[in-house]
C-alpha cells in the first residue's frame, strides 16, 4: 500500500510541476530577472527592433512549427514573419529557434547595442537541415 502511495505522489508532483511551467506564478516570474517592456514606446527615447523570421521555401514543413524569439532571456512564441518591438536603449541579445519533436533546433543569436531613437533589423533564416543553426544578422 505504501508503494502505491509513493507512485501516486510522484505522478501528482510531476503534474503540478508541468502546470507551474505552463502557468507561472508571479513569484516564479520575478526570479527570471528584470522585466523588459515589449511594447512600442511613445517617447523619443525608445528604440525599435524589427525581427524577421523566415525559412527556406523548400522547407515548407516548418510552417507547422511556431518559432521562439528570445530577447535578453524573455521567450515569446511568434509565427513566421516580421515582428516589431519597442525597446529602451541598451545592450540586447536576440535569439531565434524553432521546436522539433523534443528539442529546439536551428538556434542562433546575435548581440547588439541600441541607441536612443535607433532602429535595427534582425533577420533570421532557418536552414533546410534542421540541426544546423539558422543564419542571423543585424542591419541598421
Amino acid at each position: 500500500m505504501q508503494y502505491n502511495y509513493r507512485i501516486r505522489r510522484l505522478r501528482l508532483s510531476r503534474l503540478l510541476l508541468a502546470q507551474d511551467a505552463r502557468y507561472p506564478t508571479s513569484r516564479i516570474i520575478r526570479t527570471f530577472g528584470k522585466e523588459i517592456p515589449m511594447t512600442p514606446g511613445l517617447d523619443s527615447q525608445s528604440s525599435t527592433v524589427e525581427v524577421q523570421v523566415t525559412h527556406n521555401p523548400l522547407a515548407f514543413f516548418y510552417e507547422a512549427f511556431t518559432p521562439t524569439v528570445t530577447i535578453n532571456g524573455k521567450k515569446e512564441r511568434k509565427p513566421w514573419g516580421t515582428h516589431v518591438y519597442g525597446l529602451p536603449p541598451g545592450d540586447y541579445e536576440v535569439a531565434v529557434s524553432y521546436p522539433w519533436i523534443l528539442s529546439e533546433c536551428g538556434r542562433n543569436s546575435v548581440r547588439f547595442t541600441l541607441a536612443a531613437g535607433e532602429r535595427k533589423t534582425v533577420r533570421y533564416c532557418a536552414r533546410f537541415i534542421r540541426f544546423i543553426p539558422g543564419s542571423i544578422k543585424v542591419t541598421g
